[in-house]
């Protein structure tokens, strides 16, 4: 895993919960952006691969939980690079169509492969016991977090 920029610290006169709370700040922004946003190009065309090669574009648009606007300005993105074509549904002709080309199909496969390595490297460092002990305890942050959403 190779770091571009230095690693941010939390500052040592913050507290611990602060910190705690700034790191996994810190997690979450790496995860979703230098692995490729939710909505951004690299997500489509993941997306698009694993599901065999093609999808409608308002069901791309529910999976991906964004508005038709941004998805139209991030499919004209890939279109210009060549990475999908966009057609008419010959079963609703108000529909699109959205399908990886071979380029498409080629970049997607690397995105994937990419990222398989980052998650077979990202916590490599820390030993099985330590893993598990770090999932058991984001579990227990995730689960009472989502309780307190319900309430």
């Amino acid at each position: 895993m190779q770091m571009d920029k230095p690693v941010w610290v939390p500052p040592s006169d913050w507290g611990t919960t602060r910190k705690v709370l700034a790191c996994i700040n810190s997690l979450g922004y790496y995860m979703y952006f230098a692995r490729g946003g939710r909505a951004g190009q690299d997500h489509v065309l993941t997306k698009l691969y694993r599901h065999d090669m093609h999808m409608a574009q308002r069901e791309l648009q529910e999976s991906m939980s964004i508005t038709s606007a941004s998805l139209s300005e991030v499919l004209s993105k890939v279109e210009s690079e060549g990475y999908i074509t966009r057609s008419k549904s010959e079963a609703d002709k108000r529909q699109f169509e959205v399908y990886l080309t071979p380029q498409g199909r080629q970049r997607a496969a690397q995105l994937m492969e990419d990222r398989r390595q980052f998650e077979q490297e990202a916590l490599s460092f820390l030993s099985t016991e330590e893993q598990e002990k770090l999932l058991d305890t984001l579990m227990t942050i995730i689960t009472n977090w989502n309780g307190k959403e319900e309430n």
